[in-house]
């Protein structure tokens, strides 16, 4: 498919003269047909473009005249006001001439004005290489002069088909029949300028089709009664599946708008109370006017722990939600990553001595970035937690600083842990995916990953992991060091 730099393709332009003879097919108007095509192609070519007749004077200002020639005669002229060359008006030159000639033709005598003679061969061979064919009724009759095209088209042998047009409905799917024929009515009785209808037809391998047809009574007896009709067909499945496509990609995003607004709503509502429970629980802790015996002090410790594990859950949801919806904002400023990554290793201390793990910090250069300091501490306590949780007694989590290519910052996490399988890999940050730890007995949700990913795309990064089972997993974090 060939273009110019910034002009159209072949495609468009034929597209442009398709749509130009489906027009001339359908009302019968050439001189009507020939304005439209030339409007299309001024669009197209981002420059006027017109036809002069065959021995009127260029005009003025015209920087491209092509001859229009049929049989060795000049017809006329297109005129182009821009310098192109002329080969790539060549899919539209065969649709020109043919206008060209049924104007002329209307212009001497109207009774012409109907779709037969030399050209309507050239009209149908333009219009088969784009899964369209025009037909023809003889409706008193009944027979269809140009079936034979649309049995090709739908993969059907031609011998001994029926060219009626009770042949053809039999092909078209039940349910669309009855619709079908009372759009013909409908241009039958003058209610609408042109018939036009979409519905489904058998093709010859047993599938579905879906087809458009569009067409026009030409011919009508003294009394009105219809004579013959002529019209087009195009096969829009493939039209039809992107337009399937579409809207259910529509109902998708509006399922997840919906969903992302209940979840955010539901989160603040379970927040208060929550909030409510942790601060009387807290007060019952350390009320000194009666103090809770040893065991209520033990069953108030879980009802907190359980609370905050509860709120922090909550807190990532929401957080998700808002990432989603595009309702996060950022505050990005400078600051040191081993000073970050410090604060971290203070924070999950405890919890590493209790798991047995031992922190480390890679010795490296200092390393400064433009990011959130907030949320890149969400997702360094996130990525070392986990590193912690799902590791061994006596194992290690190692953190690395580095520079990457292209004025990036790394961030690299490594643990000896347990590792994960390839095929859980892929569901990894994955909202709610916990993979090989569903039913491990180890406290966790699995919304830390998929926030963790959803924040480091927010902030202009990625996040990659790499595992091997039983040895452990590595998870490195890109950012870059400039916040533009």
């Amino acid at each position: 498919m060939s273009a110019t730099a910034g002009g159209p393709t072949d495609a468009a332009l034929w597209r442009a003269a398709r749509d130009a003879l489906i027009d001339l097919v359908e009302r019968q108007d050439a001189a009507r047909s020939l304005a439209l095509l030339l409007s299309e192609l001024s669009r197209l070519l981002g420059a006027a473009c017109r036809v002069r007749d065959d021995g009127e004077a260029a005009t003025p200002g015209a920087r491209l005249s092509m001859p229009l020639q049929r049989l060795g005669r000049t017809l006329g002229h297109l005129e182009v006001d821009a310098a192109l060359a002329p080969a790539l008006l060549d899919p539209v030159l065969p649709a020109l001439v043919t206008l060209l000639v049924r104007r002329a033709e209307q212009a001497a005598d109207p009774a012409t004005v109907r779709y037969s003679g030399p050209e309507a061969g050239l009209i149908r061979s333009a219009l088969a290489g784009a899964g369209t064919f025009v037909w023809e009724w003889w409706i008193e009759s009944d027979w269809l002069t140009d079936i034979d095209q649309g049995l090709k088209l739908l993969g059907y042998p031609l011998d001994g088909a029926g060219h009626t047009q009770d042949h053809w409905n039999a092909l078209i799917h039940p349910e669309d029949r009855d619709a079908n024929h009372e759009a013909y009515l409908r241009h039958e009785r003058g209610e609408v300028e042109v018939y036009e209808h979409a519905y489904r037809i058998r093709a010859a391998d047993g599938s579905w089709r879906w087809m458009l047809e569009r067409g026009r009574i030409v011919d009508r007896t003294p009394d009105g009664r219809p004579l013959r009709m002529v019209g087009t067909q195009t096969d829009i499945s493939e039209r039809r599946e992107l337009e399937s496509a579409r809207e259910e990609a529509a109902e998708a995003q509006a399922a997840s708008r919906a969903k992302t607004e209940f979840l955010a709503r539901m989160s603040h509502e379970l927040r208060t109370p929550l909030n409510a429970v942790l601060g009387f629980t807290q007060l019952m802790q350390i009320d000194r006017a009666e103090p809770p015996g040893a065991e209520q002090q033990r069953r108030l410790q879980i009802i907190r722990e359980a609370g905050e594990h509860l709120l922090h859950m909550i807190n990532d949801l929401l957080d998700l939600t808002r990432i989603e919806s595009g309702g996060l904002a950022l505050a990005p400023s400078r600051m040191e990553l081993r000073e970050l990554v410090l604060q971290v290793f203070a924070l999950l201390s405890d919890a590493a001595a209790k798991q047995g793990v031992t922190l480390v910090l890679e010795p490296g250069a200092l390393l400064a970035l433009d990011a959130d300091r907030t949320r890149l501490r969400q997702v360094l306590i996130n990525l070392i937690s986990n590193a912690i949780k799902y590791n061994r007694a006596g194992g290690r989590v190692v953190v690395t600083i580095g520079a990457a290519p292209g004025g990036l910052a790394m961030l690299r996490v490594e643990d000896t842990g347990q590792g994960i399988d390839d095929d859980h890999l892929q569901q990894l940050f994955e909202p709610f995916q916990r993979g090989p730890h569903e039913r491990s007995g180890i406290e966790g949700t699995g919304i830390g990953l998929a926030l963790t990913r959803a924040l480091v795309l927010r902030m202009g990064g990625r996040i990659d992991v790499a595992s091997t089972r039983g040895v452990g997993s590595v998870f490195t974090v890109v950012l870059p060091r400039d916040a533009a």
